[in-house]
């Protein structure tokens, strides 16, 4: 049920900041969109030394980037347009792009719980690959072309691990309703507002 909308400032920007729960990320995107981006440069740029332009290097190296350059402007895009809340009592100002978007009642907010067993899942498949990357990066015989792209392979799914920690044990996620589109998620730091709305 949608409340009054004169119950919230109709913009973000007149609110106290003590006030507004602003949504975080992890690093996902930006961490597989960086490491996409460089490392199709990388073997772009090798491979023009040693080749010239042209090939399936080339291609497959064109495809990677610009997988890497979209993943890296959702990044910066949906960063730049953060979901933020206000809560007064038992209702929920919801912003969107800055503007108040509806107010609900807390009631008709979800918690999202993890299932410990799918963050174990996840930890252990990038496990997989971070650790025999790392090892070769260290101990291998390989060319500096392969030994860098070994270390940004390592230090990548580092990253994506940590982000996936973070996201899952130190955050809480919430189903926020929408207009047209169902439910949206939204994360915020259990640092910033700890059982804001359970």
């Amino acid at each position: 049920m949608e409340l009054a909308r004169d119950s919230f400032p109709q913009s973000l920007g007149d609110a106290h900041p003590d006030k507004v729960l602003v949504e975080t990320y992890g690093w996902q995107f930006g961490t597989w969109g960086g490491l996409c981006a460089l490392l199709a440069c990388f073997v772009l740029a090798s491979e023009y030394i040693e080749k010239g332009p042209g090939g399936t290097e080339w291609l497959a190296s064109g495809v990677v980037a610009a997988a890497g350059v979209a993943m890296l402007a959702y990044e910066v895009r949906r960063r730049s347009n953060r979901t933020a809340l206000i809560i007064d009592g038992d209702r929920v100002g919801i912003y969107r792009r800055g503007r108040l978007d509806a107010q609900v009642s807390r009631g008709e907010i979800g918690c999202y719980r993890f299932e410990p067993m799918n963050t174990v899942e996840i930890l252990i498949a990038l496990g997989m690959f971070g650790v025999p990357a790392g090892i070769l990066s260290l101990v291998a015989p390989l060319s500096i072309r392969d030994r860098v792209l070994a270390i940004a392979a390592t230090l990548a799914i580092a990253s994506a691990i940590a982000s996936s920690i973070r996201t899952r044990h130190y955050c809480d996620i919430y189903l926020l309703p929408r207009r047209r589109r169902g439910l949206e998620w939204f994360m915020a730091s259990r640092s910033l507002r700890l059982n804001v709305l359970r």
